[in-house]
């Protein structure tokens, strides 16, 4: 189909998917939702090649994809996106089966692009921020650990802006009665936490450092269009920390996640750094396989975190931190080097 045939409004869709029965399904509902089949790849070289001559920034264009598919690659598949070409890689546990699945899942992937267009560029704080995949991968513990690692050379103020789970008041062991009225708790002369919800980036002092315990993020475009409070609230922290750190605990779901968060990355800012790190990391070749996915997968990712379920329950028994219960311990240097990469 040339160019001059596309339909008004439709959207140009290319599927790169393997399995043929879900790639015919997928297909023929989208071109029966009035959008354009522009190319139906077997391969991924076939898809790369399709984009560098045939996609037009002046057109909307959105690839629906599998792992499965012969030669894909997720890092060059990333690669392919920009303002006028969505990826969309179907999650292997929840592929859509149903026209109405379908149409809902590239619907709402079409519209992220526009999210954000139209708006002035964000003001970045000089805050980091801690979020991650669902499913406990160990944001709250990182947080705690790694603002206690930089208090030892600034002040450093702790956020809990975890809405649905704040956890480290308890972490501290400042959730009994005596402290149910307290907002903010002095743990040491250049250490504090604060719990209130009313706190936010206009409440930042130039003389310290942040830590922002945001919570999960699972879809990126939902929170940063959720007009409720609890959504504003996680997307000004997500939109305006001139740091994220993004926790993937080592198993097929987190990492599932991560992909997911990789994809709608784009409509966070382009000068925010984002800091990846790979939690509970043990030593059997299932934890090699997830170690190895996860680098290949997020762009600079270093920084992991070995799993020690000893020195955490002690930390949490005794309501402390690492540098209290082991100083001396991998976990402790592993998050010291976080630390140190934030420093320099």
């Amino acid at each position: 189909m040339s160019k001059s045939e596309v339909r008004d409004g439709a959207i140009n869709v290319i599927t790169a998917i393997g399995n043929p029965e879900l790639e015919a399904l997928i297909s023929r509902t989208l071109f029966n939702s009035g959008n354009d089949i522009r190319l139906r790849a077997i391969s991924f070289d076939e898809v790369i090649k399709f984009c560098e001559v045939d996609v037009s920034e002046n057109e909307r264009w959105v690839i629906v994809a599998s792992s499965d598919l012969l030669g894909f690659n997720h890092r060059e598949f990333i690669a392919l996106q920009h303002e006028s070409l969505t990826c969309v890689l179907l999650d292997s546990t929840n592929v859509p089966t149903t026209s109405d699945a379908i149409n809902a899942l590239i619907a709402t992937q079409i519209r992220a692009p526009m999210v954000h267009r139209a708006s002035p560029p964000r003001r970045l704080v000089s805050a980091i921020g801690i979020t991650g995949t669902m499913g406990s991968p160990g944001r709250s513990t990182l947080a705690l650990n790694l603002a206690s690692e930089l208090s030892e050379f600034q002040t450093v103020t702790l956020v809990d802006s975890d809405i649905n789970n704040a956890t480290l008041a308890y972490l501290l062991g400042l959730n009994d009665l005596k402290w149910s009225d307290e907002k903010r708790y002095t743990l040491s002369p250049n250490f504090h936490l604060v719990t209130e919800r009313e706190f936010s980036r206009d409440s930042l002092e130039r003389d310290r450092r942040y830590i922002v315990d945001i919570g999960p993020v699972k879809n990126i475009n939902e929170i940063l269009t959720d007009r409720r409070s609890s959504g504003r609230y996680q997307a000004q922290w997500l939109e305006s920390c001139s740091t994220l750190i993004y926790v993937v605990k080592a198993d097929d779901r987190s990492l599932a996640h991560l992909e997911q968060f990789l994809l709608e990355r784009r409509n966070l800012p382009a000068r925010q750094e984002i800091i990846f790190v790979l939690n509970q990391l043990g030593n059997s070749r299932w934890f090699r396989s997830h170690e190895k996915t996860f680098k290949e997968s997020a762009p600079g990712a270093k920084f992991l975190l070995p799993l020690d379920h000893s020195v955490t329950e002690r930390t949490r028994t005794q309501h402390t931190t690492l540098k209290e219960i082991a100083p001396r311990s991998a976990l402790r240097r592993s998050i010291g080097e976080i630390a140190r990469h934030i420093e320099s």
